[in-house]
Protein backbone atom coordinates (compact mmCIF):
# COMPACT_ATOMS: atom_id res chain seq x y z
CA UNK A 1 0.00 0.00 0.00
CA UNK A 2 2.73 2.41 1.06
CA UNK A 3 4.84 1.36 -1.92
CA UNK A 4 1.96 2.22 -4.26
CA UNK A 5 1.47 5.57 -2.55
CA UNK A 6 5.18 6.41 -2.95
CA UNK A 7 4.99 5.59 -6.66
CA UNK A 8 1.93 7.86 -7.11
CA UNK A 9 3.61 10.72 -5.26
CA UNK A 10 6.83 10.25 -7.24
CA UNK A 11 5.00 10.26 -10.58
CA UNK A 12 3.00 13.35 -9.54
CA UNK A 13 6.16 15.23 -8.58
CA UNK A 14 7.91 14.22 -11.79
CA UNK A 15 4.86 15.22 -13.84
CA UNK A 16 4.64 18.58 -12.08
CA UNK A 17 8.35 19.19 -12.59
CA UNK A 18 8.05 18.34 -16.26
CA UNK A 19 5.01 20.62 -16.55
CA UNK A 20 6.79 23.50 -14.87
CA UNK A 21 9.95 22.78 -16.81
CA UNK A 22 8.00 22.60 -20.06
CA UNK A 23 6.29 25.91 -19.35
CA UNK A 24 9.62 27.50 -18.44
CA UNK A 25 11.13 26.16 -21.65
CA UNK A 26 8.31 27.68 -23.71
CA UNK A 27 8.76 31.04 -21.97
CA UNK A 28 12.53 30.98 -22.51
CA UNK A 29 12.09 30.03 -26.17
CA UNK A 30 9.50 32.77 -26.81
CA UNK A 31 11.55 35.41 -25.04
CA UNK A 32 14.73 34.32 -26.81
CA UNK A 33 13.11 34.34 -30.25
CA UNK A 34 11.54 37.79 -29.76
CA UNK A 35 13.10 41.13 -30.56
CA UNK A 36 13.94 43.10 -27.44
CA UNK A 37 14.40 46.71 -26.57
CA UNK A 38 18.09 47.64 -26.24
CA UNK A 39 17.49 48.44 -22.58
CA UNK A 40 16.34 44.87 -21.76
CA UNK A 41 18.29 42.15 -19.98
CA UNK A 42 17.22 38.49 -19.97
CA UNK A 43 15.57 39.07 -16.61
CA UNK A 44 13.71 42.25 -17.59
CA UNK A 45 12.68 40.82 -20.97
CA UNK A 46 11.23 37.72 -19.26
CA UNK A 47 9.38 39.90 -16.77
CA UNK A 48 8.05 42.04 -19.63
CA UNK A 49 6.91 38.93 -21.52
CA UNK A 50 5.14 37.44 -18.49
CA UNK A 51 3.46 40.76 -17.69
CA UNK A 52 2.14 41.02 -21.24
CA UNK A 53 0.78 37.47 -21.13
CA UNK A 54 -0.79 38.04 -17.72
CA UNK A 55 -2.53 41.21 -18.93
CA UNK A 56 -3.78 39.48 -22.07
CA UNK A 57 -5.23 36.60 -20.03
CA UNK A 58 -6.76 38.94 -17.47
CA UNK A 59 -8.22 41.10 -20.24
CA UNK A 60 -9.64 38.04 -22.01
CA UNK A 61 -11.50 36.93 -18.87
CA UNK A 62 -12.71 40.48 -18.17
CA UNK A 63 -13.86 40.96 -21.76
CA UNK A 64 -15.84 37.71 -21.67
CA UNK A 65 -17.50 38.94 -18.48
CA UNK A 66 -18.27 42.26 -20.17
CA UNK A 67 -19.85 40.52 -23.16
CA UNK A 68 -21.95 38.35 -20.85
CA UNK A 69 -23.16 41.35 -18.86
CA UNK A 70 -23.84 43.36 -22.02
CA UNK A 71 -26.54 40.87 -23.04
CA UNK A 72 -28.70 41.80 -20.04
CA UNK A 73 -27.71 45.29 -19.01
CA UNK A 74 -30.82 45.97 -16.94
CA UNK A 75 -30.24 42.95 -14.73
CA UNK A 76 -26.53 43.67 -14.41
CA UNK A 77 -27.17 47.28 -13.44
CA UNK A 78 -29.96 46.35 -11.04
CA UNK A 79 -27.77 43.84 -9.24
CA UNK A 80 -24.91 46.32 -9.01
CA UNK A 81 -27.17 49.11 -7.74
CA UNK A 82 -28.75 46.99 -5.00
CA UNK A 83 -25.33 45.64 -4.03
CA UNK A 84 -24.03 49.19 -3.57
CA UNK A 85 -27.13 50.27 -1.63
CA UNK A 86 -26.76 47.35 0.77
CA UNK A 87 -23.03 47.88 1.13
CA UNK A 88 -23.33 51.60 1.88
CA UNK A 89 -26.53 51.72 3.93
CA UNK A 90 -24.66 52.39 7.19
CA UNK A 91 -22.73 55.39 5.87
CA UNK A 92 -23.96 58.88 6.74
CA UNK A 93 -25.20 59.33 3.19
CA UNK A 94 -26.93 55.93 3.29
CA UNK A 95 -28.66 56.73 6.58
CA UNK A 96 -29.75 60.17 5.41
CA UNK A 97 -31.26 58.65 2.27
CA UNK A 98 -32.84 55.59 3.91
CA UNK A 99 -30.79 53.02 2.01
CA UNK A 100 -31.74 50.41 4.62
CA UNK A 101 -35.37 50.41 3.46
CA UNK A 102 -34.69 50.15 -0.29
CA UNK A 103 -35.27 46.66 -1.65
CA UNK A 104 -35.72 47.23 -5.38
CA UNK A 105 -34.79 49.51 -8.26
CA UNK A 106 -38.36 50.87 -8.30
CA UNK A 107 -38.07 51.87 -4.64
CA UNK A 108 -34.75 53.54 -5.33
CA UNK A 109 -36.24 55.58 -8.18
CA UNK A 110 -39.23 56.55 -6.09
CA UNK A 111 -37.29 57.63 -3.01
CA UNK A 112 -34.13 59.16 -4.53
CA UNK A 113 -34.42 62.39 -6.56
CA UNK A 114 -32.07 63.20 -9.41
CA UNK A 115 -28.94 64.78 -8.00
CA UNK A 116 -25.94 66.88 -8.97
CA UNK A 117 -22.57 67.47 -7.37
CA UNK A 118 -23.85 70.10 -4.95
CA UNK A 119 -26.07 67.44 -3.36
CA UNK A 120 -22.94 65.52 -2.36
CA UNK A 121 -20.87 68.52 -1.30
CA UNK A 122 -21.79 68.27 2.43
CA UNK A 123 -20.59 64.67 2.53
CA UNK A 124 -17.35 65.51 0.74
CA UNK A 125 -16.85 68.20 3.38
CA UNK A 126 -17.34 65.53 6.06
CA UNK A 127 -14.65 63.37 4.46
CA UNK A 128 -12.28 66.33 4.39
CA UNK A 129 -13.06 66.90 8.08
CA UNK A 130 -12.02 63.32 8.90
CA UNK A 131 -15.22 61.28 8.62
CA UNK A 132 -13.88 58.87 5.98
CA UNK A 133 -17.03 56.73 5.95
CA UNK A 134 -19.47 59.57 5.34
CA UNK A 135 -20.21 58.48 1.76
CA UNK A 136 -18.70 55.04 1.19
CA UNK A 137 -18.36 51.88 3.26
CA UNK A 138 -14.77 51.59 2.00
CA UNK A 139 -12.37 54.30 3.10
CA UNK A 140 -11.46 56.60 0.20
CA UNK A 141 -7.88 56.30 -0.99
CA UNK A 142 -8.03 59.84 -2.28
CA UNK A 143 -10.30 62.72 -3.17
CA UNK A 144 -9.80 63.02 -6.91
CA UNK A 145 -9.94 66.58 -8.25
CA UNK A 146 -11.83 67.26 -11.48
CA UNK A 147 -10.45 69.76 -13.97
CA UNK A 148 -13.17 72.35 -13.38
CA UNK A 149 -13.29 73.19 -17.09
CA UNK A 150 -16.94 74.24 -16.93
CA UNK A 151 -16.80 75.80 -13.49
CA UNK A 152 -15.37 75.09 -10.05
CA UNK A 153 -13.37 71.90 -9.52
CA UNK A 154 -15.08 69.02 -7.71
CA UNK A 155 -13.69 66.46 -5.27
CA UNK A 156 -14.66 62.83 -5.85
CA UNK A 157 -13.94 60.10 -3.25
CA UNK A 158 -12.13 57.20 -4.92
CA UNK A 159 -11.92 53.78 -3.24
CA UNK A 160 -9.84 50.66 -3.88
CA UNK A 161 -12.93 48.96 -5.33
CA UNK A 162 -13.31 51.72 -7.91
CA UNK A 163 -9.65 51.33 -8.93
CA UNK A 164 -10.11 47.56 -9.17
CA UNK A 165 -13.19 47.85 -11.38
CA UNK A 166 -11.48 50.40 -13.59
CA UNK A 167 -8.39 48.23 -13.97
CA UNK A 168 -10.30 45.03 -14.79
CA UNK A 169 -13.03 46.51 -16.98
CA UNK A 170 -10.89 49.24 -18.50
CA UNK A 171 -7.13 48.77 -18.62
CA UNK A 172 -7.09 44.96 -18.84
CA UNK A 173 -9.78 44.81 -21.53
CA UNK A 174 -8.11 47.58 -23.53
CA UNK A 175 -4.76 45.78 -23.34
CA UNK A 176 -6.29 42.50 -24.54
CA UNK A 177 -8.13 44.20 -27.42
CA UNK A 178 -4.93 45.99 -28.48
CA UNK A 179 -3.05 42.68 -28.38
CA UNK A 180 -5.71 41.12 -30.62
CA UNK A 181 -6.17 43.98 -33.10
CA UNK A 182 -2.72 45.65 -33.01
CA UNK A 183 -0.26 42.90 -31.96
CA UNK A 184 2.71 44.95 -33.17
CA UNK A 185 1.98 47.41 -30.34
CA UNK A 186 2.36 44.77 -27.62
CA UNK A 187 5.96 43.54 -27.94
CA UNK A 188 9.16 43.33 -25.92
CA UNK A 189 10.46 46.32 -27.87
CA UNK A 190 7.95 48.74 -26.42
CA UNK A 191 6.80 49.82 -22.98
CA UNK A 192 3.16 50.81 -23.26
CA UNK A 193 1.84 53.66 -21.17
CA UNK A 194 -1.92 54.10 -21.16
CA UNK A 195 -3.17 57.58 -20.34
CA UNK A 196 -6.79 57.84 -19.35
CA UNK A 197 -8.68 61.09 -19.73
CA UNK A 198 -12.34 60.85 -18.74
CA UNK A 199 -14.26 61.82 -21.85
CA UNK A 200 -17.76 61.65 -20.46
CA UNK A 201 -18.81 63.35 -17.24
CA UNK A 202 -21.90 64.65 -15.51
CA UNK A 203 -23.12 67.56 -17.60
CA UNK A 204 -22.10 66.08 -20.95
CA UNK A 205 -24.74 65.79 -23.67
CA UNK A 206 -24.25 62.63 -25.73
CA UNK A 207 -25.97 60.86 -28.61
CA UNK A 208 -26.51 57.10 -28.75
CA UNK A 209 -25.18 56.06 -32.16
CA UNK A 210 -25.30 52.24 -31.90
CA UNK A 211 -25.38 49.34 -29.45
CA UNK A 212 -22.97 46.62 -28.36
CA UNK A 213 -25.55 43.98 -27.45
CA UNK A 214 -27.56 46.08 -24.97
CA UNK A 215 -24.80 48.57 -24.11
CA UNK A 216 -25.34 51.96 -25.80
CA UNK A 217 -22.37 53.33 -27.72
CA UNK A 218 -22.46 57.09 -27.28
CA UNK A 219 -20.95 60.03 -29.14
CA UNK A 220 -20.07 63.23 -27.34
CA UNK A 221 -22.10 66.21 -28.61
CA UNK A 222 -21.34 69.05 -26.26
CA UNK A 223 -20.95 69.92 -22.61
CA UNK A 224 -23.47 71.93 -20.66
CA UNK A 225 -21.94 75.30 -20.05
CA UNK A 226 -19.77 74.88 -23.16
CA UNK A 227 -22.41 76.14 -25.59
CA UNK A 228 -22.89 79.52 -27.22
CA UNK A 229 -26.49 80.59 -26.78
CA UNK A 230 -27.32 84.29 -27.06
CA UNK A 231 -30.86 83.91 -28.38
CA UNK A 232 -31.61 80.18 -28.28
CA UNK A 233 -29.44 79.26 -31.28
CA UNK A 234 -27.51 76.72 -29.16
CA UNK A 235 -24.17 76.58 -30.94
CA UNK A 236 -22.47 73.47 -29.56
CA UNK A 237 -18.72 73.10 -29.20
CA UNK A 238 -18.72 70.40 -31.87
CA UNK A 239 -20.65 72.53 -34.37
CA UNK A 240 -18.52 75.61 -33.82
CA UNK A 241 -15.24 73.69 -34.00
CA UNK A 242 -16.25 72.17 -37.34
CA UNK A 243 -16.98 75.67 -38.68
CA UNK A 244 -13.66 76.96 -37.34
CA UNK A 245 -11.78 74.18 -39.15
CA UNK A 246 -13.50 75.08 -42.43
CA UNK A 247 -12.60 78.73 -41.89
CA UNK A 248 -8.98 77.84 -41.16
CA UNK A 249 -8.74 76.13 -44.55
CA UNK A 250 -10.16 79.23 -46.23
CA UNK A 251 -7.66 81.41 -44.35
CA UNK A 252 -4.78 79.06 -45.02
CA UNK A 253 -4.03 79.24 -41.31
CA UNK A 254 -3.19 76.63 -38.70
CA UNK A 255 -5.27 77.09 -35.54
CA UNK A 256 -3.17 76.40 -32.44
CA UNK A 257 -5.95 77.03 -29.92
CA UNK A 258 -9.18 78.93 -29.51
CA UNK A 259 -11.94 79.95 -27.14
CA UNK A 260 -15.10 82.06 -27.28
CA UNK A 261 -17.27 84.28 -25.14
CA UNK A 262 -20.31 86.53 -25.33
CA UNK A 263 -19.55 90.23 -25.79
CA UNK A 264 -21.32 91.12 -22.53
CA UNK A 265 -18.11 90.00 -20.78
CA UNK A 266 -16.11 92.66 -22.63
CA UNK A 267 -16.24 95.60 -20.23
CA UNK A 268 -14.93 98.02 -22.88
CA UNK A 269 -17.33 96.94 -25.64
CA UNK A 270 -19.03 99.81 -27.51
CA UNK A 271 -21.30 97.70 -29.74
CA UNK A 272 -24.48 96.95 -27.81
CA UNK A 273 -25.75 94.33 -30.28
CA UNK A 274 -25.19 90.86 -28.76
CA UNK A 275 -22.41 89.01 -30.54
CA UNK A 276 -19.61 86.54 -29.94
CA UNK A 277 -15.90 87.08 -29.48
CA UNK A 278 -13.65 84.34 -30.82
CA UNK A 279 -10.08 84.26 -29.48
CA UNK A 280 -7.76 82.50 -31.92
CA UNK A 281 -4.06 81.72 -31.64
CA UNK A 282 -2.60 80.74 -35.00
CA UNK A 283 0.72 80.30 -36.76
CA UNK A 284 0.10 83.09 -39.24
CA UNK A 285 -2.04 86.26 -39.56
CA UNK A 286 -5.74 85.83 -40.28
CA UNK A 287 -7.02 87.80 -43.25
CA UNK A 288 -10.73 88.32 -43.87
CA UNK A 289 -11.89 87.25 -40.37
CA UNK A 290 -15.51 87.74 -41.51
CA UNK A 291 -15.23 84.37 -43.28
CA UNK A 292 -15.84 82.65 -39.94
CA UNK A 293 -19.21 84.36 -39.50
CA UNK A 294 -20.20 83.62 -43.09
CA UNK A 295 -19.42 79.89 -42.81
CA UNK A 296 -21.13 79.71 -39.42
CA UNK A 297 -24.30 81.09 -40.99
CA UNK A 298 -24.08 78.48 -43.76
CA UNK A 299 -23.66 75.65 -41.26
CA UNK A 300 -26.19 76.83 -38.70
CA UNK A 301 -29.58 78.01 -40.08
CA UNK A 302 -30.87 79.13 -36.67
CA UNK A 303 -27.83 81.35 -36.16
CA UNK A 304 -28.29 82.73 -39.68
CA UNK A 305 -31.92 83.61 -38.96
CA UNK A 306 -30.93 85.67 -35.92
CA UNK A 307 -28.16 87.35 -37.91
CA UNK A 308 -30.62 88.29 -40.67
CA UNK A 309 -33.08 89.69 -38.11
CA UNK A 310 -30.30 91.67 -36.48
CA UNK A 311 -30.87 90.02 -33.09
CA UNK A 312 -27.24 88.86 -33.15
CA UNK A 313 -24.39 90.90 -34.57
CA UNK A 314 -21.46 89.57 -36.55
CA UNK A 315 -18.94 87.70 -34.43
CA UNK A 316 -15.60 89.35 -33.78
CA UNK A 317 -12.37 87.42 -34.33
CA UNK A 318 -9.64 88.39 -31.86
CA UNK A 319 -6.28 87.01 -32.96
CA UNK A 320 -4.18 86.75 -29.81
CA UNK A 321 -0.40 86.59 -29.66
CA UNK A 322 1.52 83.33 -29.33
CA UNK A 323 1.50 81.97 -25.79
CA UNK A 324 -1.82 83.52 -24.80
CA UNK A 325 -3.43 80.17 -24.11
CA UNK A 326 -0.40 79.06 -22.11
CA UNK A 327 -1.00 82.17 -20.01
CA UNK A 328 -4.68 81.18 -19.71
CA UNK A 329 -3.69 77.72 -18.46
CA UNK A 330 -1.38 79.28 -15.89
CA UNK A 331 -4.22 81.49 -14.68
CA UNK A 332 -6.52 78.48 -14.37
CA UNK A 333 -3.85 76.54 -12.48
CA UNK A 334 -3.52 79.37 -9.95
CA UNK A 335 -7.25 79.98 -9.57
CA UNK A 336 -8.72 76.44 -9.56
CA UNK A 337 -8.08 73.24 -7.62
CA UNK A 338 -7.14 71.30 -10.75
CA UNK A 339 -3.65 69.90 -11.27
CA UNK A 340 -1.59 70.78 -14.34
CA UNK A 341 -2.47 67.57 -16.22
CA UNK A 342 -6.19 68.20 -15.71
CA UNK A 343 -6.32 71.72 -17.08
CA UNK A 344 -8.32 71.94 -20.31
CA UNK A 345 -8.94 75.15 -22.20
CA UNK A 346 -12.65 76.03 -21.85
CA UNK A 347 -14.20 76.68 -25.23
CA UNK A 348 -16.66 79.14 -23.70
CA UNK A 349 -15.18 81.68 -21.30
CA UNK A 350 -17.46 82.92 -18.53
CA UNK A 351 -15.06 84.90 -16.35
CA UNK A 352 -14.66 88.65 -16.98
CA UNK A 353 -11.10 88.67 -15.64
CA UNK A 354 -10.09 85.96 -18.11
CA UNK A 355 -11.80 87.73 -21.02
CA UNK A 356 -10.03 90.99 -20.13
CA UNK A 357 -6.70 89.16 -20.00
CA UNK A 358 -7.28 87.60 -23.42
CA UNK A 359 -8.32 90.94 -24.95
CA UNK A 360 -5.06 92.49 -23.73
CA UNK A 361 -3.17 89.84 -25.69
Amino acid sequence: MFSLLRKIVKRTLIGSALGVGGTAAVVIYNVGSSKWSDSHTWGSATKHYLTNKFMVCLGFVSFRQLVKQSKDVRQTQAEFLLEQITKNKHTQYGRDHNFGSIQSVAEFRHSQPLSRYQDYQPYVDMIQAGDLLAMTADKPLQLAVTSGTSGQSSLLPTTADIFKRFFLSGIAVLFQRLHETQPEWVTLQKSMKLFYTPRYRLGDVVQVVEYFNEIPVVKFKYRQGQMLNLHGEKLSEESFYRTLQESAKAWGAEILDYSTCENVLDEKATDCTPHYLVFIESENPIEKPEILDEILQENHPVYRSFRVKGSIGGLKVVQVKRGSFVQLKEWMLKNTDASSNQIKIPRVLKNKEVVTMMLKN
